[in-house]
């Protein structure tokens, strides 16, 4: 007596190695997809670069420059500097400036009135 495995056509062999290897393409394809391609700089991020940033991987650019700066990485500095980046970006910074400049009070010579 032959078990039920046994008794499955080539064509149902077939049909099965088709299915697995199309899910192992989606599995594969997803797992790279999903991959951190995030490069953290820390204040050596241009202002172009951080308003393209993800929330989370905003704050830790910040939590970097911070930390580089030898300042406390608590969540209130994190928050305050944050703020500080998103209106510098917005507001004085051309794209090309680095985040950490801010903290010299220089910003583009086109950018100031």
């Amino acid at each position: 007596m032959r078990s039920a495995i046994t008794r499955l056509s080539r064509r149902t062999w077939v049909a099965i190695g088709i299915v697995a290897a199309v899910v192992l393409v989606i599995a594969v394809g997803y797992g790279i997809s999903s991959r951190n391609t995030f490069d953290n700089r820390g204040g050596d991020t241009t202002c172009g670069e951080f308003k393209q940033l993800k929330a989370e991987e905003r704050k830790q650019t910040i939590i970097k420059l911070l930390g580089d700066r030898g300042q406390e990485t608590k969540d209130i500095n994190v928050t305050v500097a944050l703020a500080s980046s998103i209106m510098y970006c917005q507001t004085v910074a051309e794209d090309t400036d680095q985040i950490k400049k801010m903290y010299s009070g220089k910003a583009s010579a086109s950018a100031t009135p």
